[in-house]
C-alpha cells in the first residue's frame, strides 16, 4: 500500500514538472513571436529564471516563425539578426550549440536563397562547437549545390 502512495506521489510531482516545462517553453516561444528575441532574453534575464537549451531553441523557433511571416526581407533579416544574438548569447554561457538549434535557422536561411548568410552561420557555429564540422559540411555541400542548381525538389526532400 505504501508503496502505491509513493508511485502516485512520484508521478505526481513528473507530471507537474513536466506539464510546467512544456508550459514555459510555450511562453517563451509565443513570446520571442511577439516581441523578438532580445526582447525576450531580457525578461528571462530579468525572472532570473535559468536559460537552458531549450529555452534559448524555443527564442530561436520564435524569431523563424517571425521571419517566416515576415512581409519584407529586411524584416526577416532583423529576426534572423536577433538569432544571431541568441547564438552568441548561448556561445557566451557556454553551451554547445548542436543540430538541434543550429538546423532550422539554415535551413531558413536555404529557403530565403541567403549564401552569403548562410555562410556567416556556419563560421559561427564551426567556431564554437568543433565536433559539427562533419555535419555542418553536409548542409553547406549538398544543399548549398542545390541551390545553385535551382532544383526544388531535392531541396524540399
Amino acid at each position: 500500500m505504501v508503496r502505491k502512495e509513493v508511485s502516485r506521489e512520484r508521478k505526481q510531482v513528473w507530471d507537474f514538472n513536466s506539464t510546467q516545462n512544456y508550459h514555459f517553453r510555450e511562453l517563451v516561444k509565443s513570446c520571442a513571436e511577439k516581441v523578438g528575441a532580445n526582447a525576450t532574453l531580457e525578461a528571462l534575464r530579468t525572472l532570473d529564471r535559468e536559460t537552458g537549451v531549450k529555452e534559448f531553441n524555443c527564442v530561436i523557433e520564435g524569431c523563424i516563425k517571425k521571419a517566416r511571416n515576415a512581409d519584407d526581407e529586411d524584416a526577416a533579416l532583423e529576426e534572423i539578426h536577433g538569432v544571431y544574438a541568441v547564438l552568441q548569447t548561448m556561445s557566451g554561457h557556454g553551451f554547445k550549440i548542436d543540430e538541434e538549434t543550429y538546423s532550422p535557422i539554415l535551413m531558413f536561411i536555404i529557403d530565403m536563397g541567403k549564401v552569403e548568410e548562410f555562410h556567416f552561420f556556419c563560421d559561427h557555429i564551426k567556431k564554437g562547437n568543433p565536433e559539427s564540422l562533419q555535419r555542418l559540411a553536409y548542409y553547406e555541400n549538398e544543399l548549398l549545390l542545390m541551390i545553385k542548381v535551382g532544383d526544388e525538389d531535392k531541396i524540399q526532400s
